[in-house]
């Protein structure tokens, strides 16, 4: 399968990822999030899996959206991943609160592009 293939499974698998955390996170305030590690340990995959999964978009795909911080979200599915120790629960917070609008937006936007 051509990378151009998989983006409409891999762009719903982003969207899923960003509703859950909304989900999750509506639930809370920033001062009850840093207080529970379970919380910040579940923002922290979901966060990196959205990068994970943006990693595997086609070049193509990625070229059309340069608004798109695409190694920042790598970067922070590396850091997640090999240094987890570096990260700071009120950046996970930030980037799930701040961050996830315009790449939901980009998911959408392209999977029109695709015959349903």
């Amino acid at each position: 399968m051509v990378p151009e293939e998989r983006d409409p499974a891999i762009l719903q698998t982003i969207l899923l990822l960003i509703q859950r955390i909304r989900t999750r996170l509506e639930k809370m305030t920033l001062a009850v999030f840093v207080e529970e590690p379970d919380d910040i340990d579940l923002l922290a995959y979901r966060l990196s899996m959205v990068g994970e999964y943006a990693g595997k978009l086609s070049s193509t795909l990625r070229a059309r959206h340069p608004e798109i911080p695409w190694s920042r979200m790598s970067g922070l599915r590396n850091i997640v991943a090999h240094e987890y120790l570096r990260v700071t629960p009120a950046r996970l917070w930030e980037t799930a609160q701040n961050e996830m609008e315009p790449i939901a937006t980009m998911c959408r936007t392209e999977l029109e592009r695709f015959p349903s």
